[in-house]
């Protein structure tokens, strides 16, 4: 579990720093659509996850 979750981040990071130093993308507009993503992964789990649980 804690190889798969320190790959994402790595990745995540390459892949932020590859858009905003090569692709010359606004920071904070890589920042926010990351953040974004991560929220939504956050409560598709909340929802969907604790709802699976539950019956």
């Amino acid at each position: 579990m804690y190889r798969s979750a320190l790959e994402r981040f790595f990745v995540v990071m390459g892949l932020l720093a590859f858009g905003v130093l090569r692709m010359d993308l606004v920071p904070f507009a890589v920042l926010l659509g990351f953040m974004s993503g991560q929220v939504g992964l956050i409560l598709a789990y909340l929802i969907f996850g604790m709802r699976e649980k539950a019956e």
